[in-house]
């Protein structure tokens, strides 16, 4: 039974083009994903081509290429929906900062910062109304508590309390160099896990 969905599938897709071509990948990707002890089988039989080779890794490269967009429109609804939050707060105190636009900056950074700053990154190079400036601005100032706190924790950990004299001179030239483009908005997580290894 997979056999023949397998190449029949196989025909359909050297057939067709544009949309109907993409669905077909897919399909044949999601066929083997579920199968993979029938696919094995006829691997091993040899039955297996270059050209079938080739149409698997244009599947999955077709599911790689749909997966950070979906990523990228789950993220930037989840940062329009805190904007809004924070706006309405914003409007309502008349522009004065309160607890729960803090708290609306604070889970945003804390969700993003960690493994995916890229996408706080993107956001704050958005340029938009003179609101939206001031949102940016409260993220900054967020982020830039957050990676001081990061550098104290590291200070007080025994990477740091166990480093030689030396080592340590070296390390406050590093810390001192990354605090000083934090304090100018400027991070990179990459050169900041870097320095607090």
């Amino acid at each position: 039974m997979f056999k023949i969905e397998f190449f029949s599938l196989l025909k359909e897709i050297r057939e067709a083009t544009g949309q109907q071509r993409k669905q077909q990948l897919q399909s044949l990707l999601k066929l083997i994903q579920e199968h993979p002890q029938e696919y094995n089988e006829i691997e091993q039989q040899g039955l297996i081509t270059e050209e079938v080779i080739s149409l698997i890794d244009e599947a999955k490269s077709l599911e790689e290429e749909n997966k950070p967009q979906n990523n990228n429109n789950e993220d930037f609804d989840k940062i329009k929906q805190a904007y809004s939050q924070w706006l309405q707060e914003y409007q309502q105190s008349g522009g004065v900062t309160t607890q729960n636009m803090a708290k609306i900056v604070e889970e945003l950074v804390q969700f993003y910062a960690p493994q995916r700053f890229e996408v706080i990154n993107q956001m704050l190079n958005i340029k938009d109304s003179d609101e939206f400036e001031k949102f940016k601005l409260h993220i900054k100032n967020r982020l830039r508590a957050y990676y001081a706190e990061k550098i104290e924790e590291y200070m007080s950990s025994s990477n740091y309390t166990s480093l030689s004299f030396l080592k340590k001179y070296k390390k406050n030239k590093q810390l001192r160099k990354l605090l000083t483009a934090i304090n100018n908005y400027e991070f990179n997580p990459k050169s900041i896990a870097e320095v607090l290894q």
